[in-house]
């Protein structure tokens, strides 16, 4: 990345910071006037905002590859979802008889 691209990629970043998106769980690189972002983000809202953050992405930027889904975030430090039981422990599921 040279300085133009790093300058766009850091106003990229903080223009999402500003509007909430988690860029911990993006991918976003800069090269040869291609903006490349992927990853995830928490909500449809989200990602909804990005795409209106990119449609006003610096002129420089000729192209923007953008593969991101949805899907909630896991932070570290929560607590565990509880693992579900097998089916041979569910009450009134017989398992491997037929």
């Amino acid at each position: 990345m040279n300085t133009t691209d790093d300058l766009i990629r850091e106003a990229f970043v903080a223009a999402c910071s500003h509007l909430g998106i988690d860029v911990g769980a993006l991918t976003i690189e800069i090269r040869g006037e291609v903006l490349n972002v992927s990853g995830r983000v928490a909500t449809f809202e989200q990602r909804h905002e990005l795409w209106s953050l990119l449609e006003t992405v610096d002129a420089r930027v000729r192209d923007i590859v953008c593969r991101v889904v949805i899907a909630p975030l896991v932070h570290v430090g929560t607590t565990p979802a509880p693992v579900p039981e097998p089916p041979e422990r569910l009450p009134g599921v017989v398992v491997g008889r037929s």
